[in-house]
């Protein structure tokens, strides 16, 4: 599972992608370890959906893609608790990032959130 959340981190990084492959051979390694987490991850990928359509709608733009969204539900099996410290320690973290590179003058930068989804989830699991 570790070597999968790594590839998932750097293909993100490398080419700001997230396979549906590496998204779907996670999601059944985290159900064979607790399968009661489907529920939860069903019911974060409707609620990350509806926030995602509805930031794209208000600003015709994409904050976040939709490989990220598929990874926080697909993650969210594997957590018996702290869904939402999870999810805002991931914005967190990228936030934090994201503000160095402004500072330093890098202000069009891409930043792939991947890798700050996977920090966190290896924090709370």
């Amino acid at each position: 599972m570790y070597l999968i959340l790594l590839v998932i981190g750097y293909v993100d990084m490398k080419e700001k992608r997230i396979p549906n492959e590496l998204s779907l051979l996670l999601l059944f390694l985290l159900l064979l370890k607790r399968p009661q987490g489907l529920i939860k991850g069903l019911g974060v990928f409707l609620i990350l959906n509806l926030l995602y359509y509805l930031v794209y709608l208000l600003s015709s733009k994409e904050v976040m893609g939709y490989g990220d969204v598929k990874l926080f539900s697909v993650l969210a099996t594997g957590l018996e608790k702290n869904l939402l410290a999870f999810i805002m320690l991931s914005f967190i973290l990228a936030g934090l990032v994201a503000l160095t590179f402004f500072i330093r003058g890098e202000r069009k930068r891409d930043l792939a959130l991947a890798p700050f989804i996977i920090m966190s989830f290896l924090y709370f699991k």
